[in-house]
């Protein structure tokens, strides 16, 4: 596969993006597999660094995902913004991939990452949300039992159970909810901030399917609460531009400059 082969690729996930190069180093690198340069809006891979074509690809997702970020998030301030938001572009991307057949998924094709996701979801994963869902109960009793006995419950945390109040709402929370525990206990507490229960209902079950990972889930529940200012979206970009352009007008009268000096010093 070749350059021009992936960056077609990489279009076939979504192709309403600005244009940009994506090139092969020919070289190995110790330290990145790829990279992303938003000022020129550069998709730089590794390609030694990579043994079969979908390795190649898993980078270049990956890569294509920060240039989807600096496009829609003009705001990100280096390419290595390895937040939810990126995140949450990077696995849309990979699923994407999957369903027209142009990344394979290597923890679903093999059969020793198949076995161990079964056994750490089956006895891990789920039994740990169930506990946690009966530990809230019990601190809801020793929660009553300090109002009875008419003492701080905070107190009661810190000094006999040496827990974290925030914690211990994020378990009661959980307590009383409906959350499948099969989900797991981060993701149930990602879930309870959630106030309507057709909404929890319906990404617990994207989840379940698979259709949704947890950064995915934090990005929708941002966008719930507050949606993006296009204008600021366009002024933000405009800015990022105006610096690119003054920066290369810097770079270009540096080089202009050290030609001059270099023509004078020949006619000397």
């Amino acid at each position: 596969m070749n350059q021009d082969q992936l960056k077609q690729k990489m279009l076939e996930l979504r192709d309403d993006v600005p244009d940009f190069a994506l090139i092969f180093s020919g070289k190995k690198s110790k330290k990145v597999d790829g990279l992303y340069k938003p000022e020129t809006r550069e998709i730089l891979i590794h390609n030694k660094n990579h043994k079969t074509d979908n390795e190649i690809i898993y980078t270049a997702i990956h890569e294509f995902a920060h240039h989807i970020q600096f496009y829609e998030n003009p705001l990100q301030k280096t390419a290595r913004s390895h937040n939810s938001y990126f995140w949450s572009i990077f696995h849309k991307l990979l699923m994407l991939a999957e369903e027209k057949n142009i990344y394979v998924n290597f923890f679903k094709s093999d059969k020793e990452f198949i076995d161990l996701t079964k056994k750490i979801k089956d006895n891990y994963l789920s039994k740990h949300g169930e506990m946690m869902k009966e530990f809230g109960i019990l601190l809801l009793k020793a929660m009553e039992l300090c109002r009875m006995k008419n003492l701080s419950f905070e107190d009661y945390l810190s000094r006999e159970l040496l827990m974290n109040k925030n914690e211990v709402n994020n378990i009661i929370k959980i307590s009383g909810s409906t959350i499948n525990p099969s989900i797991g206990y981060d993701n149930m507490k990602v879930l309870s901030r959630i106030k309507d229960e057709d909404v929890i209902e319906e990404i617990q079950q994207a989840m379940m399917d698979k259709k949704l990972t947890p950064q995915m889930i934090k990005e929708e529940i941002k966008k719930e609460k507050k949606q993006p200012d296009k204008l600021e979206m366009l002024i933000n970009e405009k800015s990022r531009i105006k610096k690119s352009i003054q920066k290369l007008e810097f770079n270009l009268k540096e080089i202009e400059d050290k030609i001059e000096i270099l023509k004078s010093i020949g006619d000397n």
